[in-house]
């Protein structure tokens, strides 16, 4: 059973709303493993910080996570992706949950195990639900 979280990373994220749950995540002690939407190179948030991926989303499987964040930015660079909306499709039939943050829910999945946070300003309750689904 997959226990890790995938966290997605691309040109345009937004900061706290990528940091935030990376941070809580690590410190709940729950394998974090970033994911470049659009390669293994460096992702710049909105504010010009490099994030280096851990792997390419292209190089894992959904299977291997239990949970897929999405942190909100400029979603309009990845929105129409369609191997990220196969990967994340995939990955709720397979059980695990879809974490969106702001504009990212207009990449969710329908059905599944979803959970959104309307704004940054949620993050801490979101974080909180999902920590108590993973450990569900």
């Amino acid at each position: 059973m997959a226990t890790g979280v995938g966290v997605l990373v691309f040109g345009g994220y937004q900061e706290l709303e990528f940091w935030y749950p990376v941070l809580r995540l690590r410190e709940a002690e729950i394998p974090v493993s970033v994911l470049g939407v659009q390669g293994d190179q460096a992702a710049y948030s909105l504010l010009g910080y490099p994030v280096v991926p851990n792997a390419a989303l292209a190089k894992v499987s959904p299977s291997d996570f239990a949970a897929i964040v999405i942190p909100g930015g400029n979603i309009g660079v990845i929105s129409g992706d369609q191997s990220l909306k196969t990967f994340l499709s995939e990955a709720s039939a397979k059980g695990a949950v879809i974490a969106a943050i702001s504009q990212a829910s207009a990449l969710l999945p329908q059905g599944g195990k979803i959970l959104v946070a309307k704004t940054s300003d949620e993050l801490p309750q979101w974080t909180k639900q999902l920590l108590t689904q993973l450990k569900s």
